[in-house]
């Protein structure tokens, strides 16, 4: 019931999402909240469109299948947090792995389920809670047999990332955080995490659900923490682009400085025939397309226009 034409228009102008429209199923997604857009605009973000999908997901379906619970059935947004605190745990296994046993998703269920003041019997919540997420949901996919795996990764990341933006946003940067069996500053995994490339999407997508990114922008932009190839300096490139546009103008500070030390790192490399060493700048570009930050005084689309009408070969 929406119009083809409208989310076409949307995507010209969101980079940040039209790269999803390339994957058939995240395109799905795309359309599955679009034709809910006569009660909410279509998202900004790829963080709003996952928050989006998942809220529509828990709430709406044609047939729901019963669920017997051991109480009163825990409400949609319970739900999400259970599922994004189980997410976080079994996506912060030493080896990140895309199934699991039905063990070690009944046990990232129990844990949420404490979390969240289930008590410790929590065995028959957590039995009903997967049934109902199978079935009613769609989050949760698989069988006993064959193992359980969420409907898409980045559906995983996503939760994982609102499970941590809902710890800090709540209890502070400088918060302890349970996880994996261990219990760490939520800042100092972060900050670790941030050197592991299978955390990037999480990173990314967390900034844009912090109530206050600053802390977290600090330390991806801070060039004593970072390596001679700017990796984290990429990072942050990416995760401005998440936050969303009324946020993002008090931060455009940031913007440009990440902007022309991104830029004159890259020209530099190519003019001295090493820009392969920073080939991880690439997603980085997309990002600062979007955030059209100043270099030279002038914004970054303005500035590259003049660069390639300009006489001089060089």
């Amino acid at each position: 019931a929406y119009q083809p034409e409208v989310l076409s228009g949307h995507l010209q102008r969101s980079p940040q999402l039209r790269s999803l429209a390339a994957n058939p199923l995240l395109l799905s997604i795309l359309c599955y909240v679009a034709d809910n857009a006569a009660a909410a605009p279509i998202p900004a973000t790829r963080g709003q469109l996952y928050a989006n999908a998942i809220e529509r997901l828990l709430t709406f379906r044609t047939q729901r299948l019963v669920t017997l619970y051991p109480g009163t059935a825990p409400a949609p947004h319970e739900k999400l947090a259970l599922l994004q605190h189980a997410a976080l745990q079994l996506f912060a296994h030493e080896e990140r792995q895309l199934t699991f046993s039905g063990q070690q998703l009944s046990q990232a269920l129990k844990d949420a389920l404490q979390e969240e003041g289930y008590g410790s019997v929590s065995g028959p919540w957590a039995n009903a809670l997967r049934e109902d997420l199978l079935h009613n949901s769609g989050l949760l996919r698989g069988d006993g047999e064959h193992g359980f795996f969420f409907f898409h990764l980045t559906i995983q990341e996503f939760l994982t990332a609102s499970a941590l933006a809902a710890h800090i946003n709540t209890k502070g940067w400088t918060s302890s955080l349970r996880i994996a069996g261990n219990t760490v500053p939520v800042s100092q995994l972060i900050d670790k995490k941030s050197w592991d490339p299978r955390w990037y999407e999480v990173i990314v997508l967390l900034t844009g659900q912090l109530a206050d990114p600053l802390p977290l922008l600090t330390v991806l932009t801070d060039n004593k923490k970072d390596d001679i190839f700017s990796h984290r300096l990429a990072l942050a490139a990416q995760s401005l682009a998440e936050l969303p546009a009324e946020v993002r103008s008090a931060f455009s500070h940031i913007v440009d400085r990440v902007t022309e030390h991104i830029f004159s790192m890259w020209l530099s490399r190519e003019a001295r025939g090493t820009g392969a060493v920073i080939s991880h700048f690439t997603d980085a570009f997309a990002a600062l397309a979007h955030l059209n930050g100043h270099i030279k005084q002038l914004p970054l689309l303005g500035w590259l226009h003049l660069q390639l009408h300009d006489a001089n070969p060089d």
